[in-house]
């Protein structure tokens, strides 16, 4: 600014003489000017080579496709678009930005939702329902899968049950407190201090070991061998002949053994006390005669406040963890110790148990299971461990799943006969994978605002549904994620397998354009559910509707002489030049200056965007009068 001081004092100056060469008397007061900008003021210039000039400035820039595959972004409609072809990356994507995070995880994630089955490539389908194999009356349910059938384990003992609900045997022990199996037998630890054993074939139970003090006993199957237990000891049952582990450390008198499992070369034991909670490991060496157990070797410490109800080995190469807050994922290193990733998803009732098929892994989430339309049951979330998100190896895609639609909470998953089968508390039992698909299901679209928090006028919404599917699709927008269900929100268009391409309105008022919008689509089996509806897309269409900004093209003279409409005469010699620099010196500086046309009446604030001055007259035969026109292109602010 200072150049810009320094000019302003050497023309306010000489703008300031009263007598010119010549005799002639100059009053710039009195003048009759056509138009000011800041100090400086002018005669215009119009003609028919130049008029004066107000436009709309441009709001939208000339683009070139530069994307790999040519897409929306290649049309030249005068819409602004959004679509999504495909959902397998699963849900918990909050905003729908390229801009903001990666871009293949916005084109392929979605907020929420439940019912549905997003993991196939380029389509969105309805997940199976669940019906009843047993019903059982239970605080307490773990099921195992066997060749025999389903182990069963509930308030009242021990049962071994066909998908059909058959019950093939049954033992009877009130006290269960876990369940395992290794194969062969199933074996139950009880709250006394006690295991029991029979046969998966033929049942039978009999008391197989008695420890010394009555507490809880948690018993499972690992390297060969059964590991147990009980208050805070860690014993081993090699053939029958049981040893205590050597802790290692000493652990507080709250501490509580919550779930065993087994790596490449280690067990591993995971604990709680009180808010705090880890994992230990016990490396099992091979010598020439026997597997041999070392010491208790902490391994892992979990965040406070977050406790760990299951852990579940995948592979050899992950150890999943179950918390009171959701699913973590710890990749088992060469040395056995565990390097632990983000919470993949979060459950306010936890996560119960795990159990892997190919390469998804099912969790148990108590009564947290979404089935669409914010609702949420007793049932499961799968986690995709061939599918990363956030350039993290331990973050992985997700889903909720199959549910039951009951009151209760679902505290085991197990796989038996190609089906997963679910444990649930309360008045519930076990439930099996059904062939019909559930009613509906739901997914809601993180944050759209196309990149930008301009406000846009929110056209319409295009739904595909494939040709010949059996259910149909209702896609629903509202301008705020808000609390409510989207099954409240403006309903915008259907489709179903023979009218499965179709356009809505989402905007009954484009007088009012908004910033953001959030899209949901209910998907609807057919009647008697034995087949899906299957989206392959929607399309989202804007019309970008931001604060309009002025142009205005201002021909004014630039003469050392100027005679105004009363006849008065202004100047002197370098006059011209004189203001020329000082609109140039704006035009550099960006200044905020009023700029008002004195023929109107308007009055605004703007800033110089562009200046150009074309001089008209020699230096020679101009009888005294240098200068031209200038055009000083003006942006209302």
């Amino acid at each position: 600014m200072s150049n810009l001081n320094q000019i302003t004092e050497r023309i306010i100056e000489r703008l300031g003489l009263t007598e010119m060469p010549g005799g002639k008397v100059f009053a710039p007061d009195s003048q009759a000017w056509d138009c000011s900008l800041g100090a400086l003021t002018f005669l215009f210039a119009m003609s028919d080579q130049n008029p004066m000039l107000r436009e709309t400035a441009d709001f939208r820039r000339e683009r070139i496709d530069t994307e790999r595959t040519p897409g929306e972004q290649s049309l030249d409609s005068g819409f602004w678009y959004r679509s999504q072809e495909s959902w397998h990356l699963g849900a918990g994507l909050r905003s729908a930005e390229p801009l903001e995070l990666d871009t293949s995880e916005s084109r392929f994630r979605y907020a929420r939702g439940g019912g549905v089955d997003p993991w196939t490539p380029g389509q969105l389908t309805l997940l199976n329902e669940t019906e009843s194999v047993r019903s059982l009356a239970s605080t307490y349910i773990e099921v195992l899968g066997t060749s025999a059938g389903v182990l069963v384990a509930n308030d009242s003992g021990v049962e071994m049950t066909d998908l059909d609900g058959l019950v093939l045997w049954s033992y009877s022990n009130a006290n269960i407190h876990s369940l395992t199996t290794d194969g062969d037998n199933w074996y139950i630890g009880t709250t006394g201090g006690e295991i029991y054993s029979g046969t998966n074939a033929a049942g039978g139970g009999t008391l197989y070991h008695t420890f010394t003090t009555t507490e809880n006993v948690l018993v499972r199957w690992v390297k060969g061998r059964l590991i147990a237990t009980v208050g805070r000891e860690v014993h081993e049952g090699a053939g029958g002949t049981w040893t205590q582990i050597d802790p290692g450390t000493t652990f507080p008198s709250g501490w509580n053994w919550v779930d065993i499992a087994e790596g490449p070369s280690a067990i591993y034991l995971a604990g709680n006390a009180g808010d705090q909670a880890a994992i230990y490991k016990i490396e099992a060496t091979a010598t020439t005669s026997a597997i041999q157990l070392s010491a208790l070797v902490q391994v892992a410490d979990m965040p406070r406040g977050e406790t760990v109800n299951t852990i579940y080995a995948y592979v050899g190469s992950f150890l999943m963890i179950g918390t009171s807050t959701g699913t973590r994922v710890a990749s088992i290193n060469d040395d056995g110790n565990l390097s632990i990733g983000p919470l993949i998803h979060e459950s306010s009732d936890g996560v119960k148990d795990f159990v892997a098929v190919g390469s998804y892994v099912y969790a148990a989430v108590g009564a947290q299971c979404q089935k669409g339309d914010r609702s949420t049951a007793p049932g499961l979330v799968r986690i995709h461990l061939g599918e990363t998100l956030n350039n993290n190896p331990l973050d992985f895609a997700y889903a909720d799943d199959i549910y039951v639609d009951v009151t209760g909470s679902c505290e085991s998953v197990t796989y038996a006969s190609d089906k997963l089968i679910l444990g649930v508390t309360g008045t519930a039992g076990v439930y099996k994978q059904a062939a019909t698909y559930v009613e509906s299901g739901w997914v809601e679209t993180g944050r759209i605002r196309l990149g930008t928090a301009e406000a846009k006028t929110w056209r319409d919404l295009r739904v595909l549904n494939l040709p010949g599917s059996s259910g149909s699709v209702i896609g629903y927008a509202n301008r705020d994620e808000g609390a409510t269900n989207p099954s409240t929100w403006q309903q915008v268009v259907f489709t179903d397998g023979e009218r499965y391409d179709r356009t809505g309105k989402v905007s009954s008022n484009p007088n009012e354009p908004f910033t953001d919008i959030f899209v949901a689509l209910e998907l609807k089996a057919s009647t008697d559910k034995s087949g899906t509806s299957h989206v392959s897309s929607y399309n989202l269409r804007a019309i970008p509707a931001p604060t309009r900004t002025r142009l205005i093209r201002v021909p004014v003279m630039l003469f050392d002489r100027e005679t105004d409409r009363a006849g008065s005469v202004m100047g002197y010699d370098g006059y011209a030049f004189d203001r020329l620099e000082l609109l140039e010196a704006l035009e550099q500086v960006f200044a905020v200056v009023p700029f008002e046309d004195f023929t109107t009446g308007e009055k605004v604030n703007v800033y110089i965007e562009r200046v150009s001055y074309s001089r008209t007259t020699p230096p020679a035969q101009n009888d005294g009068n240098n200068g031209g026109i200038a055009t000083i292109l003006l942006r209302v602010i």
